[in-house]
């Protein structure tokens, strides 16, 4: 066992994980011999224009050099014959040397490149503490966490988990997403007969988690995982682009073409000297320096259709551009990609961490009806919560009307502190850890945002702590279809507590009432009517317009569990998700990053059409895009909700002008990206 910080390569090596190393290896996998100079070379070479060029030239050459030897010469007459098919053969040494040496470079660049980029971060539990590793540092026995979106970086089982789904496509070549069941219960499950086929705990590296969360112990890494031995196994195959596709067919058209009239002419002019062959005097040796004659001029034809210099060209210019694009930090491996690049005219962007920074921090909130408050000290807790008439209008009646964090924290009931820092800390994939040695959450920017919120402002004790004096009975990930993320835990009286976290709006609809204030007792609560879900919305709103993102909470007690009459686990959280009590909205801010608005303004002086597709709600998709410039006056906003009901001749219509794309599911972004192909653009 290791410090928590995990170790680095070399002290996993040396250091006490050696044993591990020694038996299991390294999470590495030997990378492939790249190819050298000369075997660049003879694939360059082998390209069709090139090959048709050579066989011109060494005829050109051998005709040449018989013209210069044997040929008759006027006095002073230099013998130079043989020099085109010299400058035919240099001009394809220039070709094959400039496309061997910058195919080199690159794959030597491309190989350092991937390295980088194989070389992400992953959570892990060492010595009992969660840290982040590289995944070149993951050894046999370690605990790594997994959610929703991870790509699994080692071979293992589940050590625990809730509704953990796989997609193991990339690796077994079946498209049915696994679910995997948690190690513990796979053996108890067995022990009582079922069958072991349905039942599955292994992670296997290479797959995608699709749903869900958990934790597994690694079992094989590198070459001894199933995803090392099938990448060791692989050969790579380089597809033509479009480009050489193109300079193949012309060459073949060249070839065909330039044969057919060399071997017509050779033809014809035999044909006319073989009818003037029965009165003619010449002897036998004139008839072949003729025949020689006719032949070289029938070369000749293919020489001069075939186009030495279009190679050059080409390769010279792509050498160029790839090169100009190297200084920009952009590393063109295929060729491929680049002229797609070059031909695009949409690009669908995500929000967050792509056009922000990624860096969040709850800046604002409201819990109950009467109270919000933001960072800045400005927002309000009302004075007299004791008025059933002040009560009843939402803090949103006036962003003015504030208080700070500081009188929210020291005002706030302390029920109501701790079902809210129930909520969040319960409901969150982030975890304490360490890193370059100081302690710090570790998770998605928004989950560090909220739980440390939490720490600061609710007087949350250490996560794990917290985690460890809460017993979970069941749980359901974040989906990002579903918008929300659920847990159920018994509380020390016995009875069952359901929290919930996800969209306000999506939260609101499976509430009936809401808490009337924040310094008040939990139970003072009040009933959801039109009007106050109306207010709330508008408090979402509000914070959408300021380019906040929102997150919403709301809780719910639970007298009988399980819930009974429910055949799937889909039905019961159906069931369980009705009836719920607000608690409240948390805004959290995400700066746009600096260079995103002249990079947008300079895509659309190219032509390029930038469209965003996010996760995040409509209002706060709305502001990022006007402040960054992709929603213009013409442009429209939407929901995914309704651009999925949409027929595929209205999405046709609407496309155009649709600029934002909101509370978008994976599946909405592929339909877009797929309308937008049927439109003929290229994204």
């Amino acid at each position: 066992s290791s410090d928590a910080g995990g170790p680095s390569p070399e002290q996993g090596i040396h250091g006490p994980h050696q044993g591990r190393v020694e038996v299991y290896g390294v999470n590495k996998i030997p990378p492939k011999k790249t190819k050298g100079i000369l075997e660049l070379m003879m694939l360059a070479l082998s390209d069709k224009v090139l090959v048709l060029l050579c066989i011109v030239a060494g005829i050109s050459l051998l005709i040449g050099v018989y013209q210069a030897l044997f040929q008759p010469h006027l006095p002073g007459q230099p013998r130079i014959e043989w020099v085109d098919s010299l400058t035919i053969m240099a001009a394809v040494l220039i070709v094959v040397v400039t496309g061997a040496v910058n195919d080199y470079q690159k794959e030597k660049q491309f190989a350092r490149l991937v390295k980088k980029t194989e070389d992400r971060v992953v959570e892990a539990i060492r010595s009992g503490k969660s840290t982040e590793i590289s995944v070149f540092d993951i050894l046999v026995g370690d605990i790594l966490h997994v959610s929703a979106g991870s790509v699994i970086p080692a071979d293992g089982v589940l050590v625990t988990g809730f509704s953990v789904r796989c997609d193991e496509s990339s690796i077994t070549g079946e498209s049915d997403h696994i679910t995997k069941t948690p190690l513990n219960t796979a053996l108890s499950r067995l022990d009582i007969g079922e069958v072991a086929k349905d039942i599955d705990p292994f992670m296997i590296s290479g797959s995608k988690v699709l749903k869900g969360m958990g934790t597994y112990l690694v079992t094989g890494v590198g070459v001894n995982s199933m995803y090392g031995r099938l990448k060791m196994d692989v050969t790579e195959r380089t597809e033509a682009t479009p480009l050489q596709k193109k300079l193949s067919d012309i060459a073949d058209r060249i070839a065909v073409a330039g044969v057919t009239v060399s071997v017509l002419l050779f033809g014809v002019l035999g044909i006319e000297i073989l009818v003037q062959l029965p009165g003619s005097d010449r002897s036998f040796v004139e008839l072949v320096q003729i025949f020689l004659r006719m032949f070289m001029i029938s070369i000749s034809i293919i020489v001069v259709a075939v186009p030495e210099g279009l190679p050059l060209a080409v390769t010279l210019a792509l050498a160029i551009g790839v090169t100009r694009m190297l200084k920009d930090n952009n590393l063109v491996r295929v060729l491929s990609a680049c002229e797609t690049m070059g031909n695009a005219t949409v690009v669908c962007s995500d929000k967050t961490g792509t056009l922000t920074m990624n860096k969040m921090a709850v800046a604002a909130g409201c819990v109950g009806l009467d109270g919000s408050f933001d960072d800045l000290g400005h927002h309000v807790m009302e004075e007299n919560p004791s008025s059933r008439d002040e009560r009843d209008q939402p803090c949103s009646s006036g962003l003015g009307n504030t208080s700070s964090l500081v009188r929210f924290r020291s005002s706030v009931d302390p029920l109501v502190r701790e079902v809210l820092m129930q909520s969040i800390s319960t409901n969150s994939t982030a975890s304490e850890g360490v890193v370059d040695g100081t302690a710090t959450f570790i998770g998605s920017s928004t989950e560090v945002a909220l739980v440390t919120f939490a720490r600061t402002w609710l007087g949350m004790r250490p996560l794990q702590e917290e985690r460890a004096n809460t017993h979970i009975v069941q749980a359901c990930p974040f989906d990002s279809r579903k918008k929300y993320m659920a847990t159920v835990a018994l509380q020390a009286n016995g009875l069952h507590r359901l929290y919930l976290k996800g969209a306000p709006e999506v939260i609101l609809r499976k509430c009936d009432r809401v808490l009337y204030n924040a310094t008040l007792p939990l139970a003072e609560d009040a009933a959801l009517t039109p009007e106050r879900y109306q207010s709330l919305l508008q408090i979402v709103e509000s914070y959408g317009k300021l380019s906040l993102r929102t997150i919403g909470f709301a809780y719910k007690d639970i007298v009988c569990w399980p819930p009974t009459s429910t055949s799937s686990e889909d039905e019961m959280w159906q069931q369980l998700l009705t009836g719920m009590t607000f608690l409240g909205t948390l805004a959290i801010h995400d700066p746009l990053r600096p260079e995103v608005t002249n990079a947008i303004a300079q895509c659309a002086q190219a032509g390029v059409s930038v469209r965003m597709v996010t996760g995040d709600n409509i209002q706060t998709a709305r502001a990022i895009a006007r402040e960054c410039g992709i929603l213009t006056g013409a442009g429209i906003a939407m929901e995914g909700s309704q651009f999925r009901n949409l027929s595929a001749s209205e999405m046709y219509d609407l496309l155009p002008n649709l600029q934002v794309l909101a509370r978008s599911s994976p599946e909405d972004k592929k339909t877009l990206v797929q309308r937008l192909k049927e439109l003929g653009e290229t994204v």
